[in-house]
């Protein structure tokens, strides 16, 4: 809450704690602080997305709605919204720095803002001027930012939208519904690409209608091996999948910060967001 983080930031500047969470919007103020380290993870595995429902019913169904609504969107200003810069956009729910990470994952693999692809897709698309419902949320700032960075953005190319907020809890029932159009959404880490791509994304696993047999049996297949590499392998299949047919499309990954008393040796933060203890000392 906001009320923990102020007391947690005090309590760093007063030399209370030794070690703990900083908000980006203090870290500046803090790094002037010459008793505390700030620090960064740089990219981590935590991510935000949007989700297109393609059940029967859903405009989102179309596939060339869906990418017109990719090529439409900039994430950087999304990530700016939300962060004011710290952060990293993202194509996929693995960063650089993962074991997983592969060309598959990269932005340029990916689709980037192109508003005249967006306008040629669009074009191919059922679409008809129908104001196409964004459902979003105020609990989570990125939720909120990127969904009105993002209509602001399709509106450049005629697509209509409307805001739908809704509490976290009554957003979450209608993403187990299936029944939206889009969804701005995020995660937490998922660091064994299995806990993505077979527990989010297989055809009995995911709300959203989405189902892909060539994509079930890959993301099955890779949790049925050891094999580092066979399973790095399936796993490029399943992302080269994703990026073809848009299921859902991954925007951004935030920075987080940490501070630290300058007594404190040996924290690395890094990007699972969770905090490791080990090889540290404190000076007496």
């Amino acid at each position: 809450s906001k009320l923990y983080a102020g007391r947690l930031e005090a309590a760093l500047e007063a030399g209370d704690i030794d070690l703990g969470f900083v908000p980006t919007t203090q870290k500046e103020r803090l790094e002037k602080n010459p008793d505390l380290k700030i620090m960064g993870t740089g990219p981590t595995f935590d991510f935000w997305n949007f989700w297109f429902s393609v059940n029967e019913e859903s405009p989102m169904k179309d596939i060339n709605l869906r990418k017109a609504f990719a090529y439409a969107i900039d994430k950087e200003e999304m990530l700016i919204a939300t962060t004011g810069g710290p952060g990293a956009v993202a194509n996929s729910a693995f960063p650089s720095f993962s074991a997983w990470f592969s060309k598959y994952h990269t932005n340029e693999y990916g689709p980037q803002q192109d508003l005249a692809k967006a306008k040629e897709y669009l074009k191919k698309s059922n679409y008809k001027g129908e104001v196409l419902v964004i459902t979003t949320c105020k609990d989570y700032t990125a939720m909120d930012k990127q969904a009105v960075v993002a209509q602001a953005q399709l509106k450049q190319i005629g697509i209509n939208t409307e805001l739908e907020y809704l509490d976290w809890t009554s957003l979450f029932d209608k993403y187990k519904s299936g029944k939206f159009d889009i969804m701005s959404y995020g995660y937490g880490a998922h660091a064994d690409p299995d806990m993505f791509y077979f527990a989010r994304l297989l055809s009995s696993n995911t709300y959203n209608g989405w189902k892909n047999p060539e994509f079930d049996k890959v993301a099955t297949e890779a949790r049925l091996t050891t094999d580092f590499n066979k399973r790095k392998a399936l796993y490029d299949q399943a992302q080269k999948i994703l990026v073809e047919e848009l299921p859902l499309l991954v925007t951004f990954t935030e920075e987080y910060f940490y501070g630290a008393n300058k007594r404190v040796h040996g924290f690395k933060p890094w990007g699972a967001a969770f905090i490791r203890l080990w090889n540290i000392w404190i000076d007496e």
